[in-house]
């Protein structure tokens, strides 16, 4: 009978976040997880259909649209642009209500602007709705890896997020597969003769849409993250969440599941009785951390590296936004070297990015610093 009372006293003492740790374990890795990760990887795929549609169809679109080599730089950079005006307002927007709407609306958002673009028959068109795309993606993609990190147990979310990671290499393969598959079919629709045709990449650009089409349904069936919500006072709603992953994953009933509660009353102030004013004053006060010691000189860090690996292809909020600027400036930079010659922008890259690697060797080792944190 003391053992018992010692060990709710145990309970009821234990930090909120430890007691959702546990409740995640208890879990363990199951359908759901797959679910969430299947879903995560359209929501990839789609956003590497934002960046890199642009360099496929530009072969066939130069003469239809009239596009000098600049013009084509800057088709290039418009989804980047986007991005880096965006990503950091939306770093804090998602923290701030929550990945789940912005997983769904990004989504929603990147496919009507797709549409939309798909039917582009002016070279101006087709550039403000990339700018918009890239807008929409900075509010999805923040939160994808957040998603998933949030929803997996410490002991594998190292494991979950390096399967994750590899998404972003079979999106580049599927996205050459399709253009490979499509741009070369002869297909050409006329609707309305010289005002409002539909050419191969025009078609090219609706069947891309797809995968944005099917994150957004996907992620309508994802319940919001657990801890989001224990972090916003919001203890119910995540215990509930908790239940029904337990359910889907080991077949148990609800009453089954052995937490009954995570402890949190008190310790989180509910959002829901925070006005819009107060949850926005709320997250610019958390981004300021950012920007003191010791997590300034960690934010200049990722920033450096993620900017050069981003000069060629793409990569979390501040960092993504300072790492977009890479690619912004890549694609920029990059039509302008090439006319003064070929081998300079390449030789430019390899410089930057051997200089670079250098700084992988300061990165702060997770395994010391978030030891007893709840994190791996």
């Amino acid at each position: 009978m003391v053992d018992e009372k010692q060990n709710e006293s145990k309970d009821q003492t234990k930090d909120p976040m430890t007691i959702l740790e546990d409740g995640l374990i208890l879990c363990k890795f199951g359908r759901f997880h797959i679910r969430l990760l299947f879903t995560s990887m359209t929501a990839v795929f789609a956003s590497t259909m934002v960046t890199t549609t642009s360099s496929y169809i530009l072969p066939m679109a130069e003469c239809d649209l009239n596009m000098s080599i600049m013009h084509k730089g800057l088709l290039n950079a418009m989804p980047f642009f986007g991005q880096v005006g965006a990503t950091f307002f939306t770093g804090f927007l998602v923290d701030a209500f929550g990945r789940r709407i912005f997983l769904v609306g990004g989504n929603a958002a990147i496919f009507v602007c797709t549409i939309i673009e798909g039917s582009s028959q002016n070279y101006w068109m087709l550039i403000v709705l990339k700018l918009l795309e890239g807008i929409a993606l900075s509010l999805s993609f923040t939160a994808v890896a957040s998603m998933v990190s949030e929803f997996v147990h410490k002991n594998i979310r190292d494991r979950i997020l390096m399967l994750y990671c590899s998404f972003m290499s079979l999106s580049l393969v599927v996205a050459a597969l399709i253009s490979w598959g499509v741009l070369l079919q002869p297909w050409h629709v006329v609707i309305i003769k010289d005002y409002f045709e539909l050419r191969i990449w025009n078609i090219y650009l609706y069947i891309c849409s797809i995968w944005s089409l099917l994150a957004a349904v996907l992620y309508c069936t994802i319940p919001e993250s657990p801890k989001y919500l224990l972090s916003h006072g919001q203890e119910r709603e995540a215990l509930e969440v908790l239940r029904k992953v337990y359910v889907e994953n080991t077949g148990n009933l609800k009453t089954e599941y052995p937490i009954t509660s995570l402890g949190a009353s008190g310790s989180f102030k509910s959002t829901k009785e925070m006005s819009l004013k107060k949850q926005m004053t709320h997250a610019m006060i958390d981004v300021k951390e950012l920007f003191r010691a010791p997590l300034f000189c960690r934010l200049i860090l990722f920033s450096s590296l993620t900017f050069v690996c981003l000069l060629a292809t793409l990569a979390l909020s501040a960092i993504v936004m300072i790492g977009r600027v890479g690619s912004l400036l890549g694609n920029i930079l990059f039509p302008i070297m090439l006319e003064l010659g070929c081998m300079g922008p390449f030789l430019a890259l390899s410089v930057i990015t051997l200089c670079v690697a250098g700084l992988v060797y300061y990165l702060p080792d997770p395994n010391k610093e978030n030891n007893g944190a709840g994190d791996k």
